[in-house]
């Protein structure tokens, strides 16, 4: 496949599945991303012509991780196709 000629002559991807895999689900408070929902990530990535995009959660990197993770949850479940999600475990419960 010719990357150059599929970027810069074709000017887009319709051929190719986009996968983003850096995404955020949830509002954590140095970041003002809005409501940031499953449902705007995936409106944002079809907007922009992503296929997909693979998210965790803000606040339970920051915060409460089973809150967060029950939000990547929801946002999967909503739309299985577009939103694929990452689980944030806390190091500090053994179990």
């Amino acid at each position: 496949m010719n990357w150059e000629k599929i970027v810069f002559e074709a000017g887009n991807f319709k051929d190719i599945f986009v996968l983003d895999v850096h995404g955020h689900v949830g509002a954590h408070r140095p970041f003002q991303l809005g409501k940031h929902d499953g449902s705007d990530v995936a409106y944002t990535a079809r907007r922009a012509g992503v296929d997909a995009v693979v998210v965790s959660s803000l606040p339970a990197i920051a915060s409460d991780y089973v809150w967060g993770n029950e939000q990547v949850a929801e946002a999967c479940r909503k739309d299985p196709d577009v939103i694929y999600g990452y689980a944030v475990p806390n190091p500090y419960y053994e179990d």
